[in-house]
């Protein structure tokens, strides 16, 4: 990664289609990266976004800018915790979308921007709310609107302090399936990164649902996920493991400080 960030760097006076296929290539080794890694992963995407952006690598022209490329570039930044660049890339940027898939791109953008935040300042149910409304107001008219409006539902809804786990949530995971098995855009192993995303979710939401949590089980679950190597989201669904596994002993320290303080 590195040769290719310095070839990227040392070769930066013009646009050349070596360097345009050296910065694709170091973008899907990073992306590959980050799926399974953390806020520095995150951060590394951005970066070579950046560049991208800096050197006009990206596959659109000069004055345009594709719905992908945003989505992808201000998702990054988000995950990368740089709040107030999305901000800024979404505000200098949003006049080279293409007029009609504007507002919907914006929407999202700026939903997953307050997921973020919230998950972040602890913000809690109000961002979660608005971050919900904004995605009702997104279209279907780009292929990856629907996909990405779903997948962040489903996020939002399950650490939603007022969304309780249950059967309303597998029902959602599960039309979600649906969706992409009838879905023609998009190829097979693409489907399948999220269709693996999708039942991890189930899983998960049945681990979190279990009247006693703890055990063996969210411990299976866990080292189940570090084996994955295709799931979308594999970062959000370790974290959410993670928890599960530690909640046992955070109930006990609970129970311990409530019997104190009765003393």
């Amino acid at each position: 990664q590195s040769a290719w960030e310095a070839y990227l760097r040392q070769n930066a006076s013009q646009y050349s289609f070596e360097q345009a296929m050296a910065h694709k290539i170091l973008l899907q080794h990073a992306i590959a990266q980050s799926n399974a890694g953390g806020l520095n992963d995150h951060f590394n995407v951005l970066n070579i976004y950046k560049i991208g952006l800096e050197r006009k690598l990206l596959e659109a022209p000069e004055t345009a800018l594709s719905v992908v490329s945003y989505l992808n570039i201000s998702f990054a930044a988000a995950l990368a915790e740089e709040f107030d660049w999305a901000a800024n890339f979404e505000k200098n940027y949003k006049d080279r979308l293409p007029e009609k898939l504007r507002q919907s791109t914006l929407n999202l953008c700026q939903a997953c921007l307050l997921f973020y935040y919230s998950r972040k300042k602890g913000t809690g149910a109000a961002d979660f709310d608005r971050a919900l409304d904004l995605l009702q107001d997104v279209s279907h008219e780009h292929e990856l609107f629907e996909l990405c409006v779903r997948t962040l539902q489903m996020r939002i809804f399950y650490e939603h302090p007022r969304v309780q786990p249950g059967r309303f949530l597998l029902n959602f995971a599960k039309n979600f399936e649906r969706h992409l098995q009838t879905n023609r855009h998009f190829s097979v192993a693409f489907k399948t990164r999220y269709v693996l995303f999708s039942r991890h979710y189930r899983q998960l939401v049945r681990l979190r649902s279990t009247p006693k949590p703890g055990g063996e089980a969210p411990q299976a679950f866990l080292q189940k996920l570090k084996q994955e190597k295709q799931a979308a989201f594999l970062w959000w669904l370790l974290g959410k493991a993670e928890e599960l596994q530690q909640l046992p002993t955070r109930l006990k320290n609970l129970r311990l400080e409530s019997g104190r303080s009765r003393q």
